[in-house]
């Protein structure tokens, strides 16, 4: 989650800098999004797997 809101911060700035840019930044920042959100999946299932391992001796 970090990388993204260092790349959001970073893409807030240029909106803010150039406002004509502001749809290629928004559709950037919905791009980085979805790409955050599908790691972030993707590492709660291999927790939750790890997680309901039976503990054998």
């Amino acid at each position: 989650m970090g990388l993204f809101v260092k790349a959001e911060t970073a893409l807030m700035e240029v909106k803010k800098i150039s406002p004509a840019e502001e749809a290629i930044v928004d559709a950037e920042i919905a791009r980085l999004r979805a790409v955050d959100n599908e790691r972030q999946r993707a590492a709660d299932k291999k927790m939750r797997g790890w997680l309901s391992r039976d503990s054998k001796p």
